[in-house]
């Protein structure tokens, strides 16, 4: 991934923790975490943090370090804890055929469900670059070839918040945007 950031993927977490209010947030949920850089964020601001991920490995590497990390399937709509706040960074996209009952689910355990997904994707690109991002976002389904651009994300968000929630754009930087849903 950091390849694929051009060395930056670490930065696309700072700009998505400066986005936390850390006086209204107390517990995390994070869904298909990966790696456990909000996680280690949230522990040094005295905030409880519980992952979820399909990787058996990222659940290991988090169990290992301390941290409360479940391995979960989050396309069969579980129930998740409550949180003040439940982040999902870079893997939107693979649930954007089901999004409605997705984000119907988060919200109902969550006050605030903050979003940095890429808009900006290399796997679109026709060449060989194009396609080893493509062939990295295989979750159990195969290689998914689908991703958001700005207008898209921002649509499709629209479209399944109207009437429900309120979604609002929080910022760009670089390839990814940050959005967040709360409730009306």
């Amino acid at each position: 991934m950091n390849l694929l950031y051009l060395g930056r993927y670490y930065k696309r977490f700072e700009h998505l923790i400066q986005c936390i209010d850390l006086k209204q947030t107390t517990k995390i949920v994070e869904l298909a975490f990966g790696d456990i850089h909000i996680a280690k964020w949230a522990k040094s601001n005295n905030i409880d943090w519980i992952g979820f991920d399909i990787n058996k490995s990222f659940v290991l590497n988090a169990t290992k370090n301390g941290y409360q990390a479940f391995e979960r399937d989050l396309g069969l709509f579980e129930d998740l804890p409550d949180s003040d706040l439940t982040i999902m960074a870079g893997s939107l996209y693979h649930f954007h055929g089901s999004l409605r009952p997705f984000i119907d689910q988060i919200m109902r355990h969550t006050k605030i469900f903050m979003i940095s997904e890429p808009v900006k994707n290399v796997s679109s690109m026709p060449n060989i670059i194009g396609k080893i991002a493509r062939s990295s976002a295989n979750v159990n389904k195969g290689k998914e070839v689908f991703r958001y651009t700005e207008v898209t994300l921002v649509k499709e968000l629209t479209s399944v918040c109207m009437g429900k929630y309120q979604i609002s754009k929080i910022k760009i930087h670089g390839k990814d945007m940050i959005m967040q849903i709360s409730h009306l």
